[in-house]
């Protein structure tokens, strides 16, 4: 025997109550525009979650990156600060940062060109050639400083001065060295030589009584000069004169009269 039950209700009111239990899981909007169908979880139990930036919100466990260090990261040991270690292929920390390019200078070691950072896109095209990850002024695109013994460019060569003269300085002239010291034979790493074809002339040196500039200051010394014109010059000649027009003697004793010299 079947029992029908007959509602007193109106069609109106059965359909409030139909469209209350279909609402019961309503979608939400955020401010962002995105519907949710859901509540967000901390799936890994890290304590954060998608929304709050976690960028490995998963049961699935991070893999080893073919070519990278080896790790021992799981999916809880991923969020935003985490302690991260580079080079081996996992963004510990969330900071979207290509994981084998330390320095952040565009270049990484060559044996990690072209490996991928683990769920970080646009990572594994860096260029390889990088010699010291931890300094980005040292890569194939830096600018090569001369004399100053550190290889800049990662080409394996310095910039060392050239001092034909061997006295220890050089002229500005630059040549291209294995040797980062710059002390090499030609080699130096001082400038300012005057005269790269005289190992007595260059800075440091003691003014001379020669009519040339010895120690490449600039300025001939005073005492060199003629000024009288009385063929005589105020210091001692005591070697081989180099200046332009070669004086009767030295130790004039006043050189503004011209009547007055050694002879």
């Amino acid at each position: 025997m079947s029992i029908l039950f007959r509602s007193s209700l109106s069609p109106f009111q059965m359909g409030i109550i139909s469209l209350g239990l279909s609402a019961c899981i309503p979608n939400v909007e955020d401010p962002g525009g995105t519907e949710k169908s859901e509540t967000l979880t901390d799936i890994d139990g890290d304590g954060w979650t998608v929304e709050d930036g976690d960028c490995w919100e998963d049961s699935v466990q991070p893999t080893q990156v073919d070519g990278a260090l080896t790790h021992t990261l799981t999916s809880a040991d991923i969020y935003p600060g985490a302690p991260d270690a580079w080079y081996d292929g996992i963004d510990a920390n969330c900071d979207k940062a290509d994981d084998f390019d330390q320095d952040g200078d565009g270049f990484v070691a060559d044996e990690y060109e072209g490996i991928e950072t683990l769920g970080v896109i646009g990572t594994g095209l860096l260029s390889g050639g990088d010699c010291e990850d931890t300094n980005a002024e040292r890569n194939p695109a830096a600018e090569e400083i001369v004399a100053d013994g550190i290889d800049s460019n990662c080409d394996d060569m310095e910039l060392c001065l050239r001092d034909q003269d061997a006295d220890g300085y050089g002229d500005g002239e630059v040549i291209e060295t294995a040797d980062f010291s710059c002390e090499g034979y030609g080699l130096t790493l001082l400038d300012g030589d005057c005269d790269v074809a005289n190992p007595d002339i260059h800075p440091e040196q003691e003014e001379a009584c020669d009519g040339v500039d010895t120690n490449c200051d600039g300025e001939l010394w005073e005492d060199e000069i003629d000024a009288d014109e009385d063929g005589y010059v105020a210091c001692t000649l005591e070697g081989e004169w180099l200046g332009d027009v070669q004086p009767i003697g030295g130790d004039d004793c006043d050189d503004t009269e011209p009547n007055y010299h050694f002879e």
